[in-house]
């Protein structure tokens, strides 16, 4: 019945990887008594430079989930969502210095 079986695996590379920062942005909601809120959206321009360099969806997707953890973790925060994001991808890119 099957002669061949190929199996078909979403690539990020640098061309795409700017849709899939935008979309995991677009699906950001943080639940407050049982509201959504859109308060830790991240700034799309901080994406798209960033889109360039960061092209592994395994990373973007571990920055997206552990962004959304710090923010619910951290009500009252005296640091912005750009720079939570940044210094989240940092700690995921550059283990090492981190």
């Amino acid at each position: 019945f099957f002669d061949f079986i190929i199996p078909v695996l979403p690539i990020t590379g640098p061309a795409n990887a700017e849709d899939t920062f935008l979309r995991r942005n677009d699906n950001l909601l943080r639940e407050e008594g049982g509201e959504k809120h859109n308060s830790i959206k991240i700034n799309p321009e901080l994406l798209k430079s960033v889109a360039q360099f960061v092209t592994e969806p395994r990373i973007i997707h571990n920055t997206f989930n552990e962004y959304v953890v710090y923010c619910t973790a951290i009500q009252n925060r005296d640091i912005e969502n750009e720079q939570l994001f940044s210094l989240i991808l940092y700690k995921n890119t550059v283990i090492l210095a981190f």
